[in-house]
């Protein structure tokens, strides 16, 4: 309770209206505006339950994304990718997914990479979208690949940073990055457990709006089940007591892992740039100009450099081309 003067009953609702379709942000709602304990709705989502939510995109970006980010999983024989559209309160889109085979030792496999990041996409608006941020998750067998793309990439404008998951539980899903390594690239150490319980709350969110994820009709099956390859179990720990647990309901979870790595992206732009996101959205919404479109992303600029740390074909057209036709995957 708050003394008189300090915070009023309207703002009290007013948070609450905010709050009560995100689980995650009811849950800090009902802890430190009525100081109650939390109870848990559901300790897991199912796969079909997300299935009922495919939609089909009027354009490559719907109207409502305010920014795209990227989120990379690095495995032992592909890297995994995807782009996803942030708007208002966080709302979000998944815009493409694509698995790039190749051995992550080796430099075709990045080239390929680079072609993703550097598409541009087409907004409803008629306007082009580039990618604002990429996070690219290090803690592999690939960590030595991994810093040095993202390094190659920092002078160029292109703010492609490494991520890894932490192990202390209860933090913040980001903190501020560390430039303790050998080629002093900023590395952002996440809180796993933190994302993963934000990305669930917001699959339990039934209707459009604040903290919703919307799914376009080309998602399959196997990518529901990864989205959905965790549950979180209470368990008690020595000295620790009851704590919460995320395990593998299945082998493979590389949906669910972007997620998080996306959010993290979203994040590294900095809350101010977040609280931004309805006034973006509204300017990507108008009409692109019909003698020519502009790029809505102009900070950002496709790659035409030759990355010295990945030596690739002389000249930069590979970096220029577009990918096949057809659909991002």
């Amino acid at each position: 309770y708050s003394p008189l003067g300090w915070k009023s009953w309207a703002q009290c609702a007013a948070e609450f209206l905010r709050a009560k379709e995100d689980p995650f942000r009811l849950k800090t709602w009902v802890n430190t505006v009525l100081g109650e304990s939390w109870e848990e709705r559901g300790d897991s989502v199912a796969a079909g339950s997300l299935a009922a939510r495919l939609e089909h995109y009027p354009a490559e970006v719907p109207t409502g994304v305010g920014v795209l980010v990227a989120a990379v999983d690095v495995q032992g024989d592909r890297l995994e990718a995807v782009v996803k559209g942030y708007g208002a309160d966080e709302e979000s889109w998944l815009i493409a997914f694509t698995q790039l085979h190749g051995d992550p030792a080796r430099e075709q496999v990045w080239h390929e990479l680079d072609r993703f990041l550097g598409q541009q996409f087409e907004h409803e608006s008629g306007q082009k979208l580039r990618i604002k941020r990429t996070v690219i998750d290090s803690g592999g067998h690939h960590t030595e690949q991994v810093y040095r793309y993202c390094k190659a990439r920092l002078p160029a404008g292109r703010h492609v940073y490494p991520v890894k998951g932490g192990t202390i539980a209860g933090r913040p899903l980001l903190e501020r990055p560390s430039v303790h390594n050998r080629y002093r690239v900023p590395l952002f150490v996440l809180c796993v457990d933190t994302g993963k319980e934000i990305v669930f709350s917001r699959m339990l969110i039934s209707l459009p709006g604040p903290g919703y994820l919307h799914l376009p009709d080309w998602v399959d099956a196997e990518y529901l089940a990864q989205l959905t390859a965790e549950k979180a179990i209470r368990k008690y720990v020595k000295g620790r007591g009851a704590v919460r647990e995320w395990v593998k309901l299945r082998e493979r979870n590389e949906a669910l892992d972007l997620e998080v790595y996306a959010l993290a992206a979203l994040y590294i732009l900095g809350p101010a740039f977040v609280r931004s996101l309805p006034e973006r959205a509204a300017r990507f919404a108008q009409p692109a100009p019909s003698s020519e479109v502009p790029d809505a992303e102009a900070g950002a600029p496709a790659p035409s450099w030759r990355d010295p740390f990945l030596p690739g074909p002389r000249g930069s057209a590979w970096v220029r081309s577009a990918l096949p036709p057809g659909r991002r995957w």
